[in-house]
């Protein structure tokens, strides 16, 4: 039987990119392409972009696959929190489940978020209280709002459903690390310790059972889905697919050769 792989993205993400009905870029860059689908149908959801969890996570909900096939999910950022909630939510998705691995996500919370809201309670009342719905997703992504989460959200449901997160760590020397996210890593103040530039390994990581943590990734938060440097070298990318094609291995427990779409001769 086909198995699904279920890619969900991050904050300010998409699925795709269309140009006059060509797709000319993926959220997961090149990963589906990578994917044989004689073995593993591969579905890229699309979710309001910057809306709060609570709206991503219902439609995350309600583009998941019909039918009977074991489902299998990798969520990119706050992907994870929209899965997490998804999950959490949905009981009879939780019977077809059977892995969650959130690469990057603030489990929680990022101080990043932290530093580029307000920290002020009345005002963050008044962007709970004002604010679209569809404009709130940063303000989930708050340390505080992390533990709110956490507080709901336990998987204690867990008996039939592996969790795995995965954390990048740019070294601060490396040159592949992006500008922007050398920046922010000093916005949220957490620069001289391992992070994606963004978040923090503790907060990628730091989840209790039945969650395992794997191999950090050594790329930042945009290499967590294979987007680098202009200057980057064609190894980058292949490192890229590579690890995803182990990963995909290991959790749906189809060998590396069939996972791999073959290459044309």
């Amino acid at each position: 039987m086909t198995k699904t792989l279920v890619l969900a993205h991050g904050i300010l993400g998409f699925d795709k990119i269309d140009f006059f009905g060509v797709e000319i870029a993926n959220y997961f860059n090149g990963v589906k392409e990578a994917i044989n689908p004689a073995y593993i149908r591969v579905i890229t959801p699309k979710v309001k972009p910057t809306a709060n969890v609570q709206t991503r996570a219902q439609e995350l909900n309600e583009q998941m696959p019909d039918g009977n096939e074991d489902i299998f999910i990798i969520a990119h950022s706050m992907g994870g929190l929209d899965a997490r909630l998804a999950l959490h939510e949905n009981k009879a998705l939780r019977s077809r489940v059977k892995a969650l691995v959130t690469l990057g996500t603030p489990h929680e919370g990022s101080k990043v978020a932290d530093n580029v809201t307000l920290d002020n309670k009345l005002i963050n009342k008044i962007y709970k209280n004002w604010l679209p719905a569809g404009f709130q997703g940063v303000l989930d992504l708050r340390t505080d709002a992390g533990e709110d989460f956490n507080n709901i959200v336990k998987e204690k449901y867990a008996e039939k459903i592996e969790f795995f997160t995965i954390a990048g760590v740019a070294s601060e020397e490396s040159e592949n690390i992006l500008l922007p996210f050398k920046a922010a890593s000093y916005i949220g103040g957490f620069s001289n310790e391992p992070n994606d530039g963004v978040v923090t390994k503790e907060s990628a990581t730091a989840r209790p059972s039945p969650w395992k943590n794997l191999e950090d990734w050594p790329v930042d938060h945009a290499g967590l889905i294979g987007w680098f440097k202009p200057t980057a070298s064609p190894q980058q990318f292949k490192d890229h697919i590579d690890r995803y094609i182990k990963l995909i291995s290991e959790i749906t427990n189809v060998d590396a050769v069939d996972v791999r779409k073959p290459q044309a001769a």
